[in-house]
Formats: structure tokens, C-alpha cells, sequence
């Protein structure tokens, strides 16, 4: 039905269709054509059915009848973000209250958000939690994040826990007044550890204020409570651990892939000590995970004796250099080349 709808509205060469910005009766535009169907449409296809004109959406954006067909249907995020745009760039401060909860997430453009009071920017922090998609925070995520943040003067362990999310807007001025008793809190090291998208600076700050005091880093579990924080650690860090303790840790998916966001030395050190305890190049197709498999040496790529699983080694996202070794034994080695 949504591209139905699309192809009539699309099918004249005077855009948007049946919309007269001098007739007030055709202002609720959106609920007229849209309706319900408005979850299926994109920016792309509301800039190509407004005639690419801004001032033409932000009219149509003051509409309190499409303004509630906004609070009444979630739509995608390009859209919202397209529609809070045209609101707050002609009215910057236009009521947040007011502002459907989608649209919260692209509030950055607002005036107000600086005048807010610690409880209220907490409120609207749980808000923008509820109902914006943190999988990939953009720079204007981050961007909203920090000016909400600081608007909050104290962090107790209440406040951190609360942040949830949006504690990626912490700033390395506030980090640096947390204590490591409230860090090391049991709830707020799992709440920070869910944080996704810190950035270097913020999550070394963090671990090191966590491990000040002779913290040690002894455990599986230890290691996996820092969560996505585990990027931040020193590589030092696995001097003291065994092995099979490394070993243990390369099955946990949560913490290889928040060191897989760390930097390379911190991602070497891991895998080294996976090998210091056996790296023959079959416990390094079963030991070392998929993101970290770069990581190994290519010297250590080489067939000793018996050939190694096939199928394992074409799992791995090996280097191009790594790669080209193995390439290299295995055609030195078989003649099945089928697997």
C-alpha cells in the first residue's frame, strides 16, 4: 500500500501533491496521504515527494496534526531525524516536552538542553534510552550525549547506573573526578561495561581508575565484568594470567569483541599468551577467535606434520599477508583442493 501511495504522490511534476501552503486545510498533509503508512517512508522519499525543499517539510513539520502522527507511529530513524531537524532549525527552542519520544534522539539542535536542571536532563536521559537504537551511536549520538551529561554536577553510583547509554557523553574532566570505590561498584561497573561506542581516551581512563589500589585482574570473571569497558586495559594486563586462563577468556564472545576494539599492541599481548602455551597452527584455529586471528604471527602459519582442518582455515578473516603464507603451504601440501 505504501508505495501505492508513493507513486500517486510521486506522479506530477507540482510537489508535494494536493498541498497548498496558503490553504490551512491541507497543512495536516502527512495524515492525510501517510497515515499509519508513514512507518514505511524514509528521507529519501520525503525530500523526493517535497520537492527537495526544506522550507516546504519544515511547514509541513509545525502541523500538530502530523506532529502527533509522529507521536502515534514509530517511524525510521532517518525520518525522525529529517523531521526533528526541520522543527529545531526554525525553532530551536521548541518544547521538548512536546517533541514525540523518536525524536528526542536528534535533539542536539536545541537551545534548551543547556538550561536543564540535573533532574530534568536525567529524565530526558531515561527517554532517549528508552527509545533510541544505541547498537551504533553516530557523532550526533555522542554529540547529544555529552550535552545532556553535562548538565548532570554530580555522578554518585545512583547517577552512573542512571546514565546508562548516554555515559559515552562523559567527558574526560568528569571521569577523572569518579572514585574508584564508586567505579568498582558491582552495578555501575555493569552498567559502564554495557556502554557501547567509548571512546580510547574514555575507557583507559576508566580501567586504570577501576585497577588503581592493587585490583587484580585474576579472574574470568574479573576480566568479563569490565564488559565493553575491556578495551581500555593496559596490555599488561595478561602478563599474570595463564594461558589457559587467556584461553578461557577467547570464548567469552562479549569480551573479544571489546577487545577487538582496542588498540593493536593490547590485541597482540592477548594472543600471545593464547600462544605461550601451545601454538601449533591447530590450537591456533581453535583457540584464537575470528577477530583476533590477525594477530598471529606469520611464522607460526606453517604446517608442521600432519594438514590441518581446511574448512577452519577458510573460516578465519586472516590478513592478506597471512593469507598468502597459508595459500602457500597449503598448496605445497594437498592436491584436494575441493574443501
Amino acid at each position: 500500500m505504501y508505495y501505492s501511495i508513493k507513486a500517486y504522490l510521486a506522479a506530477t511534476d507540482a510537489k508535494p501533491r494536493c498541498y497548498n501552503v496558503s490553504d490551512p486545510q491541507t497543512s495536516d498533509w502527512l495524515v492525510m496521504y501517510f497515515g499509519s503508512y508513514i512507518r514505511y517512508s524514509s528521507a529519501r522519499d520525503m525530500r523526493l515527494l517535497t520537492n527537495n525543499s526544506a522550507n516546504i517539510f519544515q511547514d509541513l513539520a509545525f502541523s500538530r496534526d502530523n506532529l502527533e502522527l509522529l507521536h502515534r507511529y514509530q517511524v525510521r530513524d532517518d525520518l525522525a531525524e529529517m523531521y526533528a531537524d526541520a522543527l529545531l532549525t526554525v525553532d530551536s527552542d521548541f518544547s521538548l516536552s512536546s517533541l514525540p519520544d523518536q525524536l528526542l534522539c536528534f535533539a542536539q539542535r536545541s537551545t534548551l538542553i543547556p538550561g536543564l536542571t540535573p533532574e530534568e536532563a536525567l529524565s530526558l536521559i531515561a527517554q532517549i534510552n528508552l527509545h533510541c537504537n544505541s547498537s551504533r551511536p553516530s557523532s550526533s549520538d555522542r554529540q547529544l550525549a555529552t550535552m545532556l551529561v553535562a548538565q548532570v554536577k554530580t555522578f554518585d553510583r545512583q547517577t552512573l547506573v542512571a546514565l546508562g547509554q548516554q555515559a559515552m557523553g562523559l567527558t574526560t574532566d568528569q571521569i577523572s573526578n569518579l572514585t574508584t570505590e564508586v567505579l568498582r561498584d558491582p552495578k555501575v561497573l555493569e552498567s559502564l561495561g554495557r556502554v557501547t561506542s567509548w571512546n580510547r581516551g574514555q575507557s583507559q581512563m576508566l580501567v586504570n581508575e577501576i585497577l588503581r589500589n592493587n585490583f587484580t585482574l585474576d579472574t574470568a570473571e574479573k576480566f568479563e565484568s569490565l564488559g565493553a569497558l575491556a578495551q581500555g586495559l593496559p596490555s599488561t594486563s595478561f602478563d599474570s594470567i595463564s594461558a589457559d586462563l587467556a584461553t578461557e577468556l577467547a570464548k567469552n564472545a562479549n569480551f573479544v569483541s571489546a577487545l577487538s576494539q582496542g588498540p593493536e599492541h593490547l590485541r597482540k599481548a592477548f594472543v600471545s599468551k593464547i600462544l605461550s602455551n601451545s601454538s601449533s597452527l591447530s590450537d591456533i584455529l581453535n583457540n584464537i577467535p575470528d577477530e583476533l586471528v590477525d594477530q598471529v604471527p606469520n611464522s607460526l602459519l606453517v604446517f608442521r606434520g600432519e594438514v590441518p582442518d581446511l574448512r577452519k582455515i577458510n573460516e578465519k578473516q586472516w590478513s592478506p599477508q597471512q593469507a598468502a603464507v597459508l595459500f602457500r603451504e597449503v598448496f605445497s601440501r594437498t592436491d584436494n583442493y575441493t574443501e
